[in-house]
């Protein structure tokens, strides 16, 4: 898993143009100001002894609402959790092309690492925090804020929704699953909606 990770970051790091290259010795990823057509993007990931899900809400500013409900196939850490629910949340926001992004999780490490602040040590957070960094800088504007549990409530009711309705529809939520980490993906798996949205 270590090396998957490692070599997961270091193939992100050479087939990305140097300036949206996430690295510790650069400086770290400048939100911009945000113009009135900004969505919002609110996930959140959440695991336990039995099950790992995430939920993603997309806002539009006059109001309309995507709603996603993830559930992973596969093992994962509370942080992880949290990375795949912002991971695959950055993904739908440029299928649905996207430019100007307000994302909230209450994750508060993710939000350091993905500005720049803190740096994963643990080879698979570090792949994580590459990836998080690389996808959100191809958003013409972007803040990510960490918000409190409780503001969080929706995109919390839909990481449950996951675990109760895997892979099919509830109302008008998106139920799916994730089968295998992001970070073990192909790196043309991943850019793949960057590659046909550009």
């Amino acid at each position: 898993m270590a090396i998957k990770g490692q070599a997961t970051t270091d193939f992100i790091s050479e087939h990305i143009p140097s300036h949206l290259q996430p690295t510790g010795t650069e400086e770290p990823p400048t939100p911009s100001p945000h113009p009135p057509s900004a969505w919002q993007l609110y996930v959140d990931g959440a695991s336990n002894k039995k099950t790992s899900e995430a939920g993603i809400l997309l806002v539009f500013p006059e109001g309309q609402v995507y709603e996603y409900a993830l559930k992973f196939a596969f093992k994962a850490s509370n942080n992880a959790a949290e990375y795949e629910a912002l991971i695959a949340g950055l993904h739908v926001a440029r299928e649905l092309d996207i430019q100007h992004l307000q994302i909230f999780i209450d994750s508060l490490l993710v939000v350091n690492q993905v500005n720049g602040d803190f740096e994963a040590k643990e080879p698979q957070m570090s792949s994580y925090q590459a990836l998080a960094r690389a996808l959100i800088q191809r958003f013409t504007s972007f803040i990510i804020t960490q918000i409190p549990r409780a503001k969080n409530d929706k995109a919390d009711t839909l990481a449950k929704l996951a675990a109760a309705f895997p892979s099919s529809a509830y109302g008008a939520t998106k139920v799916e699953i994730l089968e295998k980490p992001s970070t073990s993906k192909m790196v043309s798996e991943i850019f793949m909606v960057d590659h046909t949205a550009s």
